[in-house]
């Protein structure tokens, strides 16, 4: 059964004040990711977006207006002509609303690393503060394709969400090797390396 972590809607990734029992739904999710391992956004609909039928007739996209995280859903059959919204208090709901992982666990390592994350929330609440500038566009990239959006999670995981981070040969938010970056189209120069932009590097993986 997919998990729906509507935890995600007051927790203390936004409102700073933590449940235990939300911050351990969370940490379950980023363990899980964990385990997985080896910015634009769109503004919510107005009055004059809307015909005399109620129906969406455009979306304007602004990276500088979020007071949520609204997602435009088209309906799956093509000549339908309308357009389902889904309105969420912030991005995390939103991604909360998107999560496919099934919840059920007996597994010793993820239990080691949910105590981890439920040992570390300082560490969760700076690495979501870090997402801010990258969050929106990862999700749109993830629901444009169809894909779980405990996905959004994995930089989290592999570079605390800091663009510019190196290890072992890999760089970036997704950590990318070279080869790897070359397999997915992404450039290497000595003046650019598209490992480490966020969005075209988000693209790629």
């Amino acid at each position: 059964m997919p998990l729906n972590l509507k935890c995600f809607n007051n927790f203390a990734l936004v409102s700073r004040s933590a449940h235990p029992s939300r911050l351990k739904e969370l940490t379950f999710i980023i363990t899980t990711v964990t385990l997985l391992s080896a910015c634009g956004g769109v503004r919510s609909p107005q009055d004059g977006d809307f015909d005399n039928q109620g129906q969406l007739i455009n979306s304007p996209r602004s990276v500088n207006n979020r007071p949520t995280a609204t997602r435009i859903l088209i309906e799956s059959d093509p000549t339908a002509s309308v357009t389902k919204l889904e309105t969420y208090s912030d991005i995390w709901a939103r991604i909360g609303a998107g999560l496919q992982f099934s919840a059920d666990s007996d597994n010793e390592r993820i239990d080691s690393q949910m105590a981890y994350y439920e040992e570390n929330p300082a560490f969760i609440l700076a690495v979501t503060d870090r997402a801010g500038p990258f969050i929106y566009a990862i999700v749109e990239e993830l629901e444009k394709r169809n894909m779980p959006l405990e996905l959004a999670l994995l930089p989290i995981i592999e570079s605390a969400y800091n663009p510019n981070a190196a290890a072992s040969g890999t760089v970036g938010l997704w950590q990318i090797l070279d080869t790897t970056g070359d397999s997915l189209g992404l450039k290497q120069d000595w003046w650019y390396d598209g490992r480490l932009d966020p969005f075209a590097s988000t693209t790629a993986a």
